[in-house]
């Protein structure tokens, strides 16, 4: 059971619902939900983290540009 979960939790890093057609339809929409949801929250913190280090990259390039013309202020 184990292996199975740690597929799951591979297939939902990639954005895709691990259901089957044996499932119930509410459980299977309640992962597709969930799964979604898991991926969406991911990509969210992925651009987060993206954001984070293009305001730093912009704030170096600003103090460097600063620097070399001297004296900005």
């Amino acid at each position: 059971m184990a292996k199975g979960l740690s597929e799951a939790e591979d297939a939902v890093a990639m954005g895709v619902a691990s259901v089957t057609a044996d499932m119930p339809e509410r459980v299977r929409a309640g992962i597709v939900e969930g799964s979604d949801t898991a991926f969406r929250y991911g990509v969210h913190m992925v651009a987060g983290a993206v954001r984070v280090l293009g305001s730093l990259a912009a704030v170096a390039g600003i103090r460097h540009l600063c620097a070399v013309v001297s004296g900005c202020r």
